[in-house]
């Protein structure tokens, strides 16, 4: 029988305000009895000499059984957590290889692995799939896509709107990697489903449209969110996230993130991740049902219970991320008495955004509808200078 120690896989920083605020990684697993978390070096050096750290040199899986072995902790663990997407394969791989009860390898790489993963949703009845192509297929392009589609080409596991190229036609491409995809292009605008599963079951889901797209950091155009007002659309989504659940081979317990292109009549599949949404998706969440996604996430994953909701039944909310590269006049002044905004970060370390959820300036909104927020955003938006057109 296998021991109750927890392992906790991150690349997360302890800084120095989280611990004068008390609140550290492990504040959200405070009810798990024998917690560890394991880093690489520079990352567990963040943690001022916890005794609970594990430090590697790199996070492998045969680093990381190395390490348990070294320190006779192979035999007493009883689940492993993952804070980021990157390393679902690699704790998939140490469960199967000291048979540890969790997400398995087959489901793992159905949920990273944008090839595999497509494939495993083609007989779907609520949505479509894209035409797309991979090198493995015995098909070649030309027997997938017509000359005047418009295609696009993407990492195989990629997130974040990175490594995305658009394309008029597979004449233009320049070659594919195995580690590469080419989908038929969808032009339509794209909502997401975040939520959580417990014990095979879905436990909470919310329905949100992107402001923009994930793409337009790329013209230094925001980015953003904000939670649909449409029951018809959220009623097709939902049943959508149900039928690409079932079809894969989900694991009991995990946070997801679904985005579907939409239009009145049809839903076409983008991706799921087993994760909480990027940017300030949780933080939106958070705010209008109350619950916490990030640690919700490590909580099931660790078999605690989830918590309960709060609703905000007044108000909706969005937020939005302007990428770094474009012109804006900030005053945290001017901002504190902007009507609506109930939250905003203002960065200036970087000079171009490499993903969609990087930024030099974060605000979260609050109105009591859709119409309402969108006047909101149009105010913050002319107030801190933004323009439009780049």
């Amino acid at each position: 029988m296998r021991g109750e120690v927890t392992l906790m896989l991150t690349k997360h920083r302890e800084t120095e305000q989280m611990r004068r605020s008390n609140f550290t990684i492990f504040s959200s697993l405070n009810d798990v009895e024998d917690l560890r978390v394991l880093a690489q070096k520079e990352i567990a050096e963040t943690f001022s000499g916890n005794e609970r750290v594990i430090s590697v040199d790199q996070l492998s899986c045969e680093e990381i059984v190395r390490k348990l072995n070294e320190l006779g902790l192979a035999e007493q663990i009883g689940s492993i957590l993952t804070t980021t997407e990157e390393f679902v394969l690699i704790a998939a791989q140490v469960r199967e290889g000291l048979g540890i009860p969790g997400q398995s390898w087959e489901s793992a790489v159905a949920y990273r692995n944008k090839f595999n993963m497509k494939k495993l949703l083609r007989l779907s009845t609520t949505f479509k799939v894209p035409k797309f192509w991979h090198p493995s297929m015995e098909k070649s392009l030309q027997d997938v896509f017509s000359i005047e589609e418009k295609i696009v080409k993407k990492p195989i596991d990629g997130a974040g709107g990175v490594g995305i190229t658009i394309y008029d036609s597979f004449e233009k491409i320049d070659g594919v990697e195995e580690s590469e995809l080419v989908e038929q292009w969808i032009d339509l605008p794209v909502l997401h489903v975040d939520g959580l599963i417990h014990d095979g079951q879905i436990v909470f889901s919310a329905v949100s449209k992107y402001l923009n797209s994930c793409l337009s950091f790329k013209e230094k155009q925001y980015v953003g969110s904000q939670f649909s007002e449409d029951s018809e659309l959220n009623l097709r989504a939902t049943k959508a996230l149900q039928e690409v659940i079932q079809l894969l081979p989900s694991p009991m317990n995990f946070a997801f993130h679904l985005e579907l292109f939409y239009s009145d009549t049809e839903l076409f599949f983008c991706e799921i991740a087993c994760r909480q949404g990027g940017g300030w998706i949780p933080k939106m969440i958070e705010k209008k049902f109350g619950v916490n996604l990030a640690k919700e996430n490590l909580r099931v994953q660790a078999g605690l219970p989830h918590g309960g909701l709060c609703l905000d039944v007044k108000n909706n909310y969005s937020f939005i991320i302007v990428p770094y590269g474009t012109e804006l006049s900030l005053s945290e002044e001017k901002l504190r008495s902007q009507q609506g905004l109930i939250d905003f970060r203002i960065n200036q370390d970087k000079e171009e955004s490499a993903t969609c959820v990087e930024g030099q300036f974060f605000a979260l909104l609050k109105g009591k509808c859709s119409r309402e927020l969108n006047k909101h955003i149009d105010s913050l938006l002319e107030s801190v200078e933004y323009q439009k057109d780049h």
